[in-house]
């Protein structure tokens, strides 16, 4: 098997359409998103990058999806928590300041 060079991947959390932060999943942390901050979340939401994937360990919605996605780092499985208006995108760092994106879904 060919070797592959390991990709640096990087999150794009939104909130509302907007983007409010970008980062590296290289380092394992917990970030907590407060509802005091972010007024249409239906309550603190926490995310934790671990062992280079991101997951939403806590939040408040009525089916609780995008903390039963689990971990991921796929750029083709996004976590989408629509009740609470965020999205975590998962891009390559390479691509990040690219503008040749063809179609952004929110």
């Amino acid at each position: 098997y060919p070797l592959r060079r390991q990709r640096q991947m990087c999150i794009r959390d939104r909130y509302n359409n907007k983007e409010i932060m970008a980062i590296g999943l290289n380092k394992n942390q917990i970030i907590t998103l407060k509802k005091k901050q972010y007024p249409l979340l239906l309550d603190d939401m926490v995310i934790e990058v671990r062992d280079k994937k991101i997951a939403v360990i806590k939040e408040k919605s009525p089916y609780n999806y995008c903390s039963i996605a689990g971990f991921t780092n796929e750029s083709t499985r996004p976590i989408i928590c629509q009740p609470n208006k965020v999205v975590i995108l998962i891009e390559d760092v390479e691509n990040i300041n690219k503008k040749d994106i063809d179609a952004e879904v929110h």
